[in-house]
């Protein structure tokens, strides 16, 4: 097994992945950043007693991105230089959003908005979320999410654009009726108006007691 330490003194791991990594981590520091693993740690369960915490649904690559930003306040992504740069790194953010989604990481959401702004803001009007993205992220999360909202609104942006009759573009949201039904609910209040105009903060989920680390 491989083994990842983030720090001169450690007090638990967590095992991510199949076949697992181990993450030797201060749980002080997950606690300041997530409410879900505080409440793994210091509630009672398994976890505070063995100080350990098994996640084989989560992706190596991803949690060690979510603890760099947890220690550091900046995470990587992948250094591409391709014609679909953009794409890969829409979906690097979009599996990073569901990580913290899960561990409700308020602040890290923020951050991976901004990203997403950063990207929609220099890219040109052909380039949106890719199908395997949007598939992934309606797989994997509800129509709540508030980057879920800005992927529907930039895809619509984009569909506006001059691909209302792509035979690929219809076949996805023929296959994900949920989409269509946002699409439809984002084109009646908002318009289709470009999402990166609008203030970002829209896009930012409210902060509660847990998500003032990087704020003070």
């Amino acid at each position: 097994m491989d083994h990842i330490i983030f720090c001169d003194n450690p007090d638990v791991v967590l095992y991510v992945g199949t076949p697992a990594v181990a993450f030797h981590v201060e749980m002080k520091v997950l606690c300041n950043v997530s409410p879900v693993l505080k409440a793994a740690f210091t509630g009672g369960y398994k976890e505070s007693q063995n100080k350990t915490m098994d996640l084989p649904e989560e992706e190596m690559i991803g949690f060690d991105r979510f603890l760099r930003w947890a220690y550091l306040g900046s995470y990587p992504l992948a250094h591409v230089e391709a014609d679909n740069t953009a794409e890969v790194r829409i979906m690097e953010l979009a599996r990073l959003y569901v990580l913290a989604d899960r561990f409700d990481v308020v602040l890290l959401k923020h951050d991976i908005i901004d990203r997403m702004f950063e990207i929609g803001n220099r890219s040109s009007e052909e380039t949106g979320p890719s199908h395997q993205v949007i598939r992934y992220v309606f797989n994997n999360s509800t129509r709540l999410s508030l980057f879920r909202k800005l992927l529907v609104a930039w895809h619509l942006k984009r569909r506006n654009y001059g691909y209302s009759h792509d035979s690929r573009m219809v076949a996805l949201e023929n296959e994900i009726p949920e989409l269509r039904a946002e699409m439809a609910l984002e084109a009646r209040y908002r318009g289709p108006i470009n999402p990166f105009a609008r203030n970002r903060s829209v896009f930012y989920e409210e902060e509660t007691s847990f998500t003032s680390r990087f704020s003070t």
